[in-house]
């Protein structure tokens, strides 16, 4: 009789597990589709209108949990919070950590670059070519400092006067300062939060 009720316990166990990775893989494949309906380009922004989709899409999986709650997680309301909070975290992080740093990391592009210039032909690339190409093309062609500055006004961390010169808000005050403590906690590259300044 225990080994019975042991046993239905493990089936149990893994009918949980199982619902919950259904609803996952559903919200996430639904959260990629997302990334192609030009109506969710809200900001312009890639990672403000990736946090909009991933809202989006959750406001779908509750739906699809709450019609299906019987079946999914028997009106287990606790269930349907789990699942909500593992799709959207484990999304989340994946969109911060991964996804928009293929919208952005001068790493990215220039492995892709190089990827580009081997098919054209190459193999070997000098380190001047690759100067070159990311200041004629990914700074200039592709006006990635702009973008950066859209990023930016949007945030509220920088503003523009009258004659078009930017300055710092009272928000990128505040931002400058947890960046530095950030890397001072994690000890990172000290020239990134103290540049040098230029005249």
């Amino acid at each position: 009789m225990e080994n019975k009720k042991c046993t239905i316990s493990k089936n149990g166990i893994v009918s949980w597990i199982l619902k919950h990775l259904l609803m996952f893989i559903i919200g996430s494949v639904l959260y990629i589709f997302s990334f192609h309906i030009p109506l969710l380009d809200v900001t312009g922004i890639y990672f403000y209108d990736g946090i909009i989709r991933l809202f989006c899409v959750l406001i779908l999986v509750i739906i699809i949990e709450l019609v299906n709650k019987k079946i999914l997680f028997q009106n287990d309301y606790k269930d349907v919070l789990l699942s909500l909070a593992v799709f959207g975290l484990v999304n989340l992080l994946w969109l911060s950590l991964c996804v928009v740093s293929l919208d952005r990391s001068v790493s990215v592009f220039l492995l892709c670059y190089m990827d580009e210039f081997e098919k054209e032909g190459g193999k070997y690339i000098s380190e001047e070519t690759i100067e070159e190409c990311f200041e004629r093309v990914f700074i200039e062609q592709y006006e990635m400092l702009g973008r950066r500055y859209d990023e930016q006004k949007v945030s509220g961390n920088i503003a523009c006067d009258e004659q078009g010169n930017f300055y710092l808000t009272d928000n990128g005050k505040r931002m400058v300062k947890i960046f530095r403590v950030v890397g001072e906690l994690y000890n990172t590259d000290k020239r990134f939060i103290y540049p040098e300044y230029i005249e």
